[in-house]
């Protein structure tokens, strides 16, 4: 923090008056993870890092992201380090993709803080009772 660099798993463009939503469940797997390896070494860190991380830069609107919690993930699945950046790469292309396709139909970037304009009040299904 002293030397002002980024901090990988913290920030953002678009959570920065909270952290992003998904950091819950990541945190949570991460955990079952951590008790299911009886090593909770990792996760630990983790949270006393977000716990630092924030109370010294929520003000800045710096909030940790979910790839804090995915590397801690990654490392109780046993993936080495060095593929940790090429996974979180694959995990965005189909995202990447389905964004490039938008734009190139309406020859318009699409920037992520616009309105959702899709369906609205569709029911949840937990994932136990989907088909």
């Amino acid at each position: 923090l002293s030397r002002g660099r980024r901090i990988p798993g913290f920030g953002h463009r678009l959570y920065k008056k909270g952290p992003d939503p998904r950091l819950r469940v990541l945190r949570k797997l991460a955990r079952d993870l951590a008790s299911e390896k009886g090593d909770f070494k990792w996760v630990e860190l983790a949270e006393r890092l977000e716990e630092y991380v924030t109370a010294h830069l929520s003000q800045k609107g710096i909030y940790p992201n979910t790839d804090l919690y995915a590397a801690v993930i990654f490392k109780y699945l046993g993936l080495p380090v060095d593929i940790n950046l090429p996974t979180f790469a694959i995990s965005r292309v189909a995202g990447w993709v389905a964004h490039v396709l938008e734009y190139r139909q309406t020859n318009r970037l699409i920037r992520p803080t616009e309105k959702y304009v899709g369906p609205v009040g569709l029911k949840y299904v937990p994932i136990s009772q989907r088909s």
